[in-house]
């Protein structure tokens, strides 16, 4: 190799390797279909036809939890699991209140005392306890993936598999059957009653979310 050639090869850009993501083509515009719905449930769709509003809240949250269940990742141990789902899906949920609250302080009449009594509020993470309500499935898509490695342990991996859908069944209808016991319900701490809406994190949910999950995982 001459010198002309071996400067000209040490000079030459070094490349980097581009890893390509490979994408699902139906994933992707299920995902498109998902959101459109979504867009549509939380307007005045519903002031335009009930019957397709209805239609539309059947079936478009069972299917963003049925392809999470899709691409779970069952081989990691559990600790690095939960720290994974932490960072994608409550760490977004955390900073979105905080800057909701935030933005209350700063551009509103909001005083910092209000400001901080609904952001410990919205902290339960459900519905009821939201200002900004579509927020809720952040923080319970973090406990179904809980749900879904849980099951996965104690059904996938210790052979009962065949019996998967028995399984399923009897928690979804127990979730169905279940969903009117905690909304309202008064627990009572230290001596004084308080009247609650739901669980945290939507938890009295998670036995029907979990069941969609779970199906999107087989």
């Amino acid at each position: 190799m001459t010198d002309e050639t071996q400067i000209m090869e040490i000079n030459k850009p070094i490349s980097k390797t581009v890893v390509a993501i490979k994408r699902i083509d139906y994933v992707d515009i299920a995902k498109g279909i998902g959101i459109v719905l979504v867009v549509m449930g939380h307007n005045d769709f519903a002031l335009i036809s009930p019957f397709a509003h209805k239609l539309i809240y059947s079936f478009h949250m069972p299917m963003f939890f049925f392809m999470s269940g899709m691409f779970f990742k069952p081989d990691l141990p559990f600790l690095m699991y939960a720290r994974h789902r932490f960072n994608r899906v409550l760490k977004p949920f955390l900073f979105m209140i905080l800057f909701i609250y935030f933005a209350s302080i700063s551009f509103s009449n909001v005083g910092i005392p209000q400001a901080s009594r609904r952001l410990i509020k919205a902290l339960y993470g459900n519905g009821h306890y939201l200002d900004w309500v579509q927020l809720w499935f952040l923080p319970h898509l973090f406990v179904v993936s809980l749900f879904a490695y849980f099951f996965f342990q104690a059904v996938y991996r210790r052979g009962l598999f065949p019996l998967r859908w028995v399984i399923l069944s009897v928690l979804f209808i127990g979730g169905v059957l279940g969903i009117t016991l905690f909304w309202p319900f008064e627990p009572d701490i230290l001596g004084r009653g308080f009247t609650v809406f739901g669980l945290p994190f939507s938890l009295d949910l998670v036995f029907v979310s979990g069941f969609f999950s779970s199906w999107g995982m087989s």
